[in-house]
This record gives C-alpha cells, sequence and structure tokens, in this order.
C-alpha cells in the first residue's frame, strides 16, 4: 500500500506508511500556506488532506479582531481579540502610554474591567470561563 503526496506545484512524493505521508503534507500545506492532499495509490481516494490558513502571531500592539458577537465601541480602545464561548471581547487602548492598556467586556453582563496587561486579560477571561462575572 503506498500514498502519494501531491504538492500544489504538480511535485508528488510518495510513502508508504499514511503517518509520514500525513506529517509530510501538513509541514508542506504550513510551509507553502495551500492545501496538500495525500492519495491512497490503490483506490485513487483523498486519504489525508492537509489545510493551512494563513496566519501569523501577533504581538500585542499588531493584533485586531472583529468580534463575533455584540460589542459596544469604546472611545479610545480597539476591539483586539474576542472569546466567543463567554461572549468576551478584549480591547487595546488607543494610548501605548497608558497605565491600564486593555478593558475585558463581559457581553453577559454588560461590564468591563480595564486591565494593565495581556496576561492579566487572559488571567480574566479564564476566570470568566470558569464562572466569574464581571
Amino acid at each position: 500500500m503506498t500514498y502519494t503526496v501531491n504538492l500544489p506545484q504538480g511535485q508528488t512524493k510518495a510513502y508508504a506508511r499514511l503517518e509520514k505521508a500525513t506529517e509530510f503534507a501538513q509541514a508542506k500545506a504550513i510551509e507553502l500556506g495551500a492545501e496538500v492532499e495525500v492519495i491512497h495509490d490503490e483506490t485513487q481516494a483523498v486519504a489525508f488532506l492537509a489545510t493551512y490558513v494563513q496566519g501569523r502571531h501577533f504581538h500585542p500592539w499588531e493584533r485586531v479582531e472583529t468580534p463575533k458577537h455584540h460589542a459596544p465601541h469604546f472611545e479610545g480602545w480597539y476591539s483586539a481579540y474576542t472569546r466567543k464561548r463567554i461572549e468576551a471581547t478584549v480591547y487595546r487602548s488607543y494610548d501605548e502610554e497608558a497605565e491600564l492598556k486593555w478593558r475585558v467586556y463581559d457581553g453577559r453582563t454588560k461590564r468591563y474591567l480595564d486591565v494593565a496587561t495581556t496576561k492579566a486579560a487572559c488571567k480574566l477571561t479564564k476566570e470568566m470561563r470558569q464562572g466569574r462575572m464581571l
């Protein structure tokens, strides 16, 4: 039994084991930012499809995300990221010199709390997942 990895440029690579073929396909999908198929050679069926949604690591002052639920606009704050399960939105201050740079908004209670760091915001959203309400 063999498996062929079909790369976007028309190149192929054969493997005897599906595990090795999928590892290679996943690595190439990330490297190329594209879909990579693993085909079972005997049946010509797709045995695995590696996909990669192009993204990148965000530095704290670069990330901007459109809220996936109702989130109010606060003057002087950007929506940085959301936590859909708990209806939380984390905002970043326009002012990088502000003492409290992050605002965590709880969509369940319509209240918010300002914190100094992203770690504090992360800790707060974790507590909210465990039942804390702002």
